[in-house]
């Protein structure tokens, strides 16, 4: 049996469409495991009234701890001995989880990751992104499994973490599930992604895009604040737990800097006036990650051009330019 785990927040205008698609699966043995993580506009509601109409379907309700809190109580509900995830305001083609059971059972494989489409409201715009920016779809076992996971970091594009474009042998997770941390907010799938893939002895990378990302049209400009720091510095400790303890330890600093340019970029965009900006990019440059981040000029190297421009000027302390260089974007 596959689990199909949707934590679920206050997402009523997208709740529908992606609980539907997953209804509608073309893969029949499924479990479909509702996690209603204390949403205040009507979900919790809603959940209740599709499990009424489908016995597939288990509804938990519980109070609001944050994303990874909810999908490891569904986790702990669930009972199919492969586990996908969907998030609630996304949704999936009908064969989109036929397709990955079928790689998983053909190989026999722990996992199988796929490709998405980063799904606009203008379809024109619609983009198909791979699993892999240099891994080809095929099998992965002994010695090619190895290369993979030995030069995780030394390579661009080498897997997406997101939960949901994978099904997951469920003992595997259940193995590394401490390396969820529920204060992660931002990149908290690194957790599992990161430490499966390093378990695992077989997977399967199929080019299937049958899961749509959707990207909303909310403003570009937003507010930031220190727990944005606390979650980089957290989620690099996790990153360097997990890499140290699996012994997959060969340029992982690397992501250290792509984190530390996601970090920039989102406060760049802030809303937040430039003595403040100026105030947190300080901040920032003394946090003990974004030190480690900064320590070899290389770790750029997966950068694109516009994020190693930024952190050069950063590790020099220039932060007038940087600022001044954001407004002519």
């Amino acid at each position: 049996m596959l689990s199909i785990i949707i934590p679920i927040y206050n997402v009523m205008p997208y709740l529908k469409k992606c609980i539907d698609s997953v209804l509608s699966q073309t893969y029949a043995d499924i479990e479909v495991v509702l996690v209603d993580d204390g949403s205040t506009d009507g979900c919790g509601l809603v959940c209740d009234e599709y499990a009424k109409i489908d016995s597939r379907i288990k509804v938990i309700h519980k109070e609001n701890g944050g994303l990874v809190s909810a999908w490891k109580l569904g986790l702990k509900e669930s009972s199919g001995d492969y586990i996908g995830f969907i998030d609630s305001d996304d949704f999936c083609d009908n064969d989109y989880f036929e397709k990955l059971m079928c790689a998983v059972k053909v190989s026999e494989a722990d996992l199988a990751i796929c490709g998405f489409i980063m799904d606009y409201d203008e379809k024109s715009k619609n983009i198909q992104e791979r699993a892999s920016g240099y891994i080809k779809a095929g099998e992965y076992s002994d010695d090619a499994l190895n290369y993979i996971k030995s030069n995780y970091f030394s390579l661009a594009h080498t897997f997406f973490w997101a939960r949901w474009i994978r099904v997951t042998r469920r003992s595997l997770i259940l193995d590394n599930i401490n390396y969820a941390v529920e204060k992660i907010r931002v990149g908290e799938d690194v957790g599992i992604a990161l430490s499966t893939l390093f378990d695992a002895k077989k997977i399967a990378v199929i080019d299937n895009f049958g899961y749509h990302y959707v990207q909303r049209n909310n403003s570009l400009m937003h507010s930031f604040s220190d727990a944005e720091i606390e979650n980089f510095d957290s989620l690099c400790d996790n990153i360097d737990l997990i890499c140290r303890e699996k012994g997959y330890t060969n340029n992982y600093h690397r992501e250290f800097s792509t984190q530390l340019a996601i970090l920039l970029n989102r406060l760049l965009k802030s809303n937040l006036k430039t003595s403040m900006k100026l105030e947190k990019l300080r901040q920032i440059r003394y946090c003990k990650n974004a030190v480690i981040a900064l320590q070899k000029q290389d770790n750029f190297n997966n950068l694109s051009k516009k994020r190693k421009v930024i952190l050069i000027l950063f590790k020099r302390r220039l932060y007038r330019t940087i600022l001044m260089l954001s407004k002519l974007r």
